[in-house]
């Protein structure tokens, strides 16, 4: 009986969904979500479901939040039912170290302007804007030395290090930019071979 217990308590611990993880996937198993950047979905209960993307296709994410959580909206604490769908999400899961538990640090921030860089102008970046299904124009975003860039791999970086072709959040749409976010690097190119672009014409714009 005793044996039967225990066996019990510890499948409901090892099935429980930890702080910061996703919940279970399809095939049963619930996979850590230490970094989530993306845009809101929705939340359901302590859910929050973020689409992000992954190279050229998009992915939902299911993010639990758990009681040892710093949640803010533009640098302000708030709640979850405080975050609207479209809220641009990025989120850290910070393991446990010594006494201190594992928490959840989530920066949200309200809808910006996304755009693909095509040249920094000293401390103007300027990005291609528009849907596919409208004309592309240029807009001149204003930075300054309090604006700060993070790297679609999260690390901190300069202003210089943005090239033409990276997809970018701005945040906020308007004004100087206080954040910057490339969500997507430069493609990679296909490896060409030597026979490649032998009686062609033309470079890239």
């Amino acid at each position: 009986m005793k044996a039967k217990l225990l066996t019990a308590i510890l499948l409901l611990c090892c099935g429980s969904v930890a702080l910061g993880q996703s919940s279970p996937s399809a095939s049963g198993a619930a996979a850590p979500a230490a970094a989530v950047r993306g845009t809101l979905v929705r939340v359901e209960g302590h859910t929050l479901v973020v689409k992000v993307q992954q190279g050229d296709k998009a992915k939902d994410v299911e993010l639990v939040v758990g009681e040892n959580v710093e949640l803010r909206l533009d640098g302000k604490p708030v709640e979850l039912k405080d975050l609207q769908p479209g809220t641009f999400i990025d989120a850290v899961r910070i393991a446990a170290r010594g006494r201190m538990p594992e928490r959840l640090i989530v920066t949200a921030s309200r809808p910006g302007l996304s755009g693909t860089v095509v040249r920094v102008e000293g401390l103007k970046l300027i990005l291609r804007t528009g849907a596919s299904d409208s004309p592309a124009k240029e807009v001149v975003v204003n930075t300054d030395d309090k604006t700060r860039v993070r790297l679609a791999d999260r690390s901190e970086a300069k202003l210089a290090d943005l090239k033409p072709d990276m997809t970018v959040r701005i945040f906020p749409a308007t004004g100087t930019a206080e954040r910057i976010y490339v969500s997507r690097p430069v493609p990679s190119e296909p490896s060409k071979s030597p026979r490649d672009g032998v009686g062609k014409e033309g470079t890239r714009p």
